[in-house]
């Protein structure tokens, strides 16, 4: 397989580009907000509280046991309906992409790069319709949704060629330790669920303030 492609006298190094969804491409903060009100009725936290507790790394069960006093059985019951409810439609039907995001994924197909995404939603045919739904269909070469059952490692390990440059787009840590333990370029994006000083503690290689500044020619 060829992995350069040429511009007239320019030669560009084609590169595997897989980037997550939720926080990357698409803004979800709105549907996990909401889904968090609806389970949790005593909860009178504002977006922008929700949000700030999220961006420093507090979990559900710390959020729950301080500030609502709930139990170990409460919480588990919380999780459960979380995972029930968290990829239905209606609760989907919440989610935007980001300003920018399909043209720049269009500029980087159009550029040669081959387009990956990569999640870990549960459920493969809702993550793929709502890519759908955006117009984003056609702009990659494959979607690699864990399911619960894999991790993106073991989803994106048999996509890559020795001595190959590839990259890993994410908005968490955990996407940073992926690219890593797989010897890619990493990039975190800023328009996710960790704040810049998060991230800069799992040193990817570049922090961008949203996808549309990642140029992985540059």
């Amino acid at each position: 397989m060829k992995d350069w492609k040429g511009s007239g006298s320019i030669w560009k190094k084609i590169m595997k580009l897989f980037f997550d969804l939720d926080g990357t491409l698409i803004d979800s903060r709105l549907r996990l907000f909401n889904l968090f009100q609806e389970l949790v009725p005593p909860s009178e936290m504002s977006f922008d509280e929700y949000w700030q507790l999220k961006r420093n790394k507090v979990n559900h069960e710390t959020i729950l046991k301080q500030q609502f006093n709930y139990q170990s059985g409460e919480i588990d019951v919380f999780n459960v309906r979380w995972m029930e409810l968290i990829e239905e439609n209606n609760w989907l039907k919440l989610d935007m992409p980001f300003e920018g995001v399909k043209e720049h994924l269009a500029s980087l197909k159009d550029r040669g790069h081959h387009l990956y995404l990569v999640t870990a939603r549960q459920f493969k045919d809702r993550a793929i319709n709502q890519i759908s739904n955006f117009g984003w269909f056609d702009l990659f070469d494959d979607y690699l949704v864990t399911e619960q059952k894999y991790d993106k490692a073991d989803l994106i390990r048999p996509f890559l060629q020795p001595k190959e440059i590839s990259w890993m787009v994410g908005d968490t840590g955990k996407d940073i330790q992926t690219g890593k333990l797989l010897n890619m370029k990493t990039v975190a994006v800023l328009t996710g669920f960790l704040s810049r000083q998060s991230l800069i503690n799992y040193a990817p290689d570049q922090i961008v303030s949203s996808l549309v500044e990642f140029d992985p020619e540059r």
